[in-house]
């Protein structure tokens, strides 16, 4: 099992420049693409918060997830050109006693080193 901590790049300059409604478009178009980008009945979407989510891939390879995630944001940008997604990806040791909050923990924390590379080659 795989865990995936998502944040949309520049969702802030898309409400700020265009509107909340817009942003909130935006939140839709993305939910829709990560619906239309998982399996059905096996992976599973969270919203974890303003613009920030979560993605449970089950029976999935960190190689795989990496891939899927990379064509969710080839996609996402094609949908909006202002805007990208940092990602952090992390394997969940079923084997072991799982403390979901130090998986979700890390794999934000992966997230957010992502998200600073972005913004540090972006601005």
């Amino acid at each position: 099992m795989v865990l995936a901590s998502i944040d949309i790049n520049n969702f802030k300059f898309i409400n700020d420049n265009y509107g909340h409604e817009e942003g909130d478009r935006l939140l839709i178009s993305f939910a829709n693409l990560l619906r239309k980008s998982i399996r059905i009945n096996f992976d599973s979407i969270y919203r974890f918060g303003g613009d920030e989510f979560v993605i449970l891939f089950v029976d999935c390879t960190l190689e795989k997830s990496y891939e899927i995630l990379k064509k969710i944001n080839f996609k996402f940008i094609e949908i909006r050109k202002e805007v990208s997604i940092s990602y952090g990806v992390i394997k969940i040791e079923t084997e072991k006693e799982t403390n979901i909050d130090a998986y979700l923990k890390k794999a934000d924390e992966l997230m957010y080193e992502n998200k600073r590379k972005f913004k540090k080659n972006h601005f």
